[in-house]
This record gives C-alpha cells, structure tokens and sequence, in this order.
C-alpha cells in the first residue's frame, strides 16, 4: 500500500485508479459472458449438424396445400416476455406453429437450430413479421414458464426474446394440452428418463430412432429426470386462421420446401401477397 501511495500524489489521484479498475473488470465481465454465449451457440449449432448426419435424410417431399379446419383459439395464453398473446394478436399472417421443450435435450433444440435458418431467410426477405410469423407452445408448463423459456431463445436460437418475431406460449398445464391435443392433435406426454432409455434402446433395435443428444444449457442447468415426448411435429396456419399442412417428423422438415409452401400459400386469392382480389366465396 506504501508503494501505491508513493505512486498517487493526491487522493484524486487514488479514486481515479480504483474507479477505472472497477470499469476495467467490469467490461471484462462483460465480454467474458458475452463470449461464453457465442460458444454456447455454436456448440448447439454443431449439434444440430452432427445430429443429423446421424438421422434419416430431411424430409424433401413436396408439402400438400390443403384447406383443413381452423385453428384452435388462443386465450389465456403469455409469450417468453410474460404478455398476454391471443388469437386477435396472431391473425393475418402465416404461422409456423411448433411444440417446443425448455429443457429438452433431443427434439426442441434441433428443431429451432433447424428453423433459423428459415426465419433468418424470412427476415432477410422483409417477409417476418409483416406476412409470416412464428408460434411455438410450451409442452411443459408444468416445470417451466416465460423464464426458461426466454433463456432457451438465447441460448439455442441466440436470438434476443424481447424482440424476436417468434412466439413462445404457456398458460395453465390444463390449457396447454387442451389446446395442443384438442386442437391440433398433438398427443405429447412426459415419460421418466429410465422410461425413455428403454423406449430408445426399443427404436434403436427397430431402426426407428431418429433423435442424438443436442446440447441444451437449460437441461445441464436443471438437470430433469423426465423427457416430453410426441410433439416433433409442424403445422403452417394460414392467414385466416385455418391449418394448410401438417407436417410429422418437423425437425428433418426441408427448410426449402417450407420456404415454397409459404410463398405458395401467400399468392393464393385472398391472402397477403397475392395479385388478384378475392373471388366471391373463396377462402
């Protein structure tokens, strides 16, 4: 301490020294978490790829545009941020509707790596938000909610969750599997992890299993003894709100072929996007 006090020659001296030390260690901080996330995501992106080397060939089959019913209503509901989201606030544009696991380490995570290349494709083509937008629904609320949710945005997808165009729903575990079960036929349900190792050693004989281990900092984080499985599947709502294709396996889905089937369902009469009014009773 001597030798510092021979160094300053006033207390001002002093202050200054330990205020631009404190800056000093606190942007160091800074950029060490900021780094510490680019890797984070790189590591998932690297997954993704290794991921599905391992898996069956991505599904190139040309997507069938298909009228079907309306989608179920959206009431009830909150986004990552924690703001209500309804039905109202989702009409008008193409949605990519997903079902997604927080802490998941199979499905979720590759499915999102997956699909960010679509929505950066879309958002490069000034299509995101103002004619196609994202939904994803939270299959485990139970265990989770808009926190978990959030950090899975950041870490998996490196995008920012207040300001990204995709939204991550929840409501009431009872409201959740109504919606997704009753109204889009997806019949997820949480097994045990020593239920699912077996089930998994059952495909992998069959030569039916599909998903490697991705990396998902939540799951390390949280470290749940259960697995939510029967959600890896894609539905594309039109405009009007009516479901236009339904697609199984959505995490090999072609992001070409939906990139196709959504300019497709975009020039269709009536829709955003098309050149030509609607015709009487149409759509």
């Amino acid at each position: 301490m001597g030798m510092l006090e021979s160094v300053f020659k006033s207390e001002a001296d002093r202050q200054g020294f330990w205020y631009s030390a404190g800056i000093g260690v606190f942007v160091g901080l800074l950029i060490g978490a900021a780094l510490t996330s680019i890797v984070g995501i790189l590591r998932v992106h690297k997954a993704y790829e290794a991921a599905s080397a391992s898996r069956q060939p991505a599904n190139s089959t040309p997507i069938a545009l298909h009228r079907g019913p309306l989608a179920p209503i959206v009431q009830g509901f909150v986004d990552q941020n924690g703001r209500p989201v309804s039905t109202h606030d989702l009409l008008g544009k193409v949605r990519i509707v997903t079902f997604l696991s927080p802490l998941g380490d199979r499905y979720s995570p590759l499915l999102v790596s997956n699909l960010m290349n679509l929505y950066q494709e879309l958002k490069d083509d000034g299509m995101l938000g103002k004619q196609v937008t994202f939904v994803s629904y939270n299959v485990d609320p139970a265990h989770t909610g808009p926190a978990q949710m959030a950090d899975f945005f950041q870490q998996i997808a490196g995008i920012d969750p207040h300001t990204a165009d995709w939204h991550f729903l929840t409501a009431q575990p009872s409201a959740v599997r109504k919606l997704v079960t009753e109204g889009y036929g997806v019949h997820y349900r949480q097994i045990s992890a020593a239920e699912y190792a077996k089930l998994s050693a059952r495909q992998r004989a069959d030569g039916e299993y599909l998903y490697a281990k991705a990396v998902n900092p939540l799951a390390a984080q949280y470290k749940p003894d259960y697995h939510i499985i029967g959600h890896d599947e894609l539905v594309v709502v039109g405009p009007r709100d009516h479901v236009w294709a339904r697609i199984p396996d959505a995490s090999t889905v072609s992001n070409g072929e939906l990139m196709r089937f959504i300019a497709t369902l975009l020039k269709l009469p009536g829709m955003p996007g098309a050149d030509q009014p609607q015709p009487a009773g149409a759509l």
